[in-house]
């Protein structure tokens, strides 16, 4: 095969998927469930120790213990507010690399053609899902008492 008989290598105008950070697709996809697994974790320690201080459970909370309703329902608030922050991102992200990579008409794919785009849509989905996880949770915060013993 001479080197006039190959194909032409088509240039492609740089991609909207190299001007978005690495970072920012990180919070994106692991930004919810890491403010998820953090509002579950501190509101079980914050939830629990105020009832159950000891091996017997308590009927009200410990002296003290009165403004933990507000900070539980604080946290909750804060994990929602970052989910909605990573589906916001995401969708950006999505939405400005979808007319990056026009069709292509030869067997070969260019390295990382839709990653950005994959990532993005993951973190839009796991952004959604744990939203909800964490409105339930706040749901159940707000409907089943502190100290029910």
């Amino acid at each position: 095969m001479t080197a006039e008989a190959r194909p032409a290598v088509r240039r492609q105008p740089p991609s909207r998927e190299d001007r978005v950070g690495l970072g920012t697709l990180f919070f994106a996809v692991f930004g919810p469930p890491i403010a998820w697994f953090t509002q579950l974790n501190v509101n079980y320690a914050l939830d629990s120790y105020p009832c159950f201080p000891h091996d017997t459970p308590r009927s009200d909370l410990l002296p003290g213990w009165e403004g933990v309703g507000a900070a539980l329902f604080a946290i909750n608030i804060a994990a929602i507010l970052v989910a909605l922050i990573a589906v916001v991102v995401s969708l950006r992200v999505w939405r400005a690399t979808s007319n990056d990579h026009p069709p292509i008409d030869n067997e070969f794919l260019p390295p990382a053609v839709g990653r950005t785009r994959f990532l993005a849509i993951c973190g839009t989905l796991t952004g959604f899902g744990f939203m909800a996880a964490t409105i339930f949770n706040l749901i159940a915060l707000l409907v089943v008492p502190t100290c029910p013993g």
